[in-house]
């Protein structure tokens, strides 16, 4: 029985990323009703079931995605919310969620999720967008992940998103700048 309400979530999860990528207001409706908070319950419940994760994580890279952006504080919130570091604490052993999950899987679709996902919330330029991914740790992670990876679309993914980084102003360019000049 809970097996099979499992596989309903899972399969509910991906009709949910299906209908987010086809209209914006889909996906602010869904970003209203806390879908990010609830996915943390989800998460929680994936016992390190790749599979599950690999879901997750691909709906909430099409929640942080389209034009016009989605509201920041109904990403960010969900993303940094206590359900959801407290899913990874007891489904990885750590918090920092999506960072550590980044660095720590060898599944690279799951790896290439979380980055879009950092990518689609920092695209554009704005200082709050870019702060809110800086203040996650995230640069430093990106910086170890692109240290170790020998996946070229992982690669690019990671500089995007280091250059999204760097457009923010001066302090997140030197920043930007100084980590990527370490890594090579």
């Amino acid at each position: 029985q809970i097996l099979q309400a499992q596989l309903i979530c899972m399969i509910v999860s991906l009709d949910i990323a299906n209908l987010v990528s086809e209209s914006i207001e889909i996906r602010n409706e869904f970003l209203r009703n806390d879908l990010t908070k609830k996915l943390a319950k989800i998460l929680g419940q994936c016992q390190r079931d790749e599979e599950k994760v690999k879901t997750v994580t691909w709906l909430l890279s099409k929640l942080a995605h389209g034009k016009p952006f989605p509201p920041l504080d109904m990403v960010s919130t969900g993303i940094t919310s206590q359900e959801f570091s407290i899913a990874f604490v007891l489904v990885y052993g750590q918090s920092n969620p999506l960072g550590e999950l980044m660095l720590n899987t060898s599944n690279d679709k799951i790896i290439e999720d979380i980055l879009w996902c950092f990518y689609y919330i920092s695209e554009g330029g704005e200082t709050a967008r870019i702060s809110a991914v800086c203040d996650l740790g995230v640069l430093p992670k990106t910086i170890n992940l692109l240290s170790k990876t020998k996946n070229e679309r992982i690669a690019t993914l990671a500089f995007r998103l280091c250059g999204n980084i760097a457009m923010c102003d001066s302090y997140n360019t030197e920043v930007s700048c100084f980590s990527l000049y370490s890594y090579f």
